[in-house]
């Protein structure tokens, strides 16, 4: 998707140089040409930085699964230490995991 965008932005200022170079729009470009490289940096940082924030949450996700398991593991324990359940159910259990 990020390639569209980049490919789109590419075209979109191609287009706006060319209707310049044509004398459709008043446009100094010696001066304004660094804005462009600017933006389209920008636009980059923001796409990779989405990406990144993405990513850590899907990890994120992942370790609290994790967590749960860890979790559910020490309440089973926890009942076969106080005697609530015994040793098999115990096994059952965590295999239930």
């Amino acid at each position: 998707m990020a390639g569209v965008i980049t490919s789109l932005i590419i075209l979109g200022i191609g287009v706006f140089i060319w209707l310049a170079n044509a004398g459709y729009i008043a446009w100094n470009w010696g001066r304004d040409w660094p804005w462009i490289l600017i933006v389209i940096g920008f636009l980059g940082l923001v796409s990779a930085l989405g990406r990144w924030i993405r990513s850590m949450v899907r990890r994120g996700r992942s370790r609290s699964a994790g967590r749960r398991v860890s979790v559910e593991r020490m309440r089973v324990l926890r009942d076969l230490e106080e005697g609530k359940i015994g040793a098999d159910e115990a096994a059952d259990r965590i295999r239930g995991d």
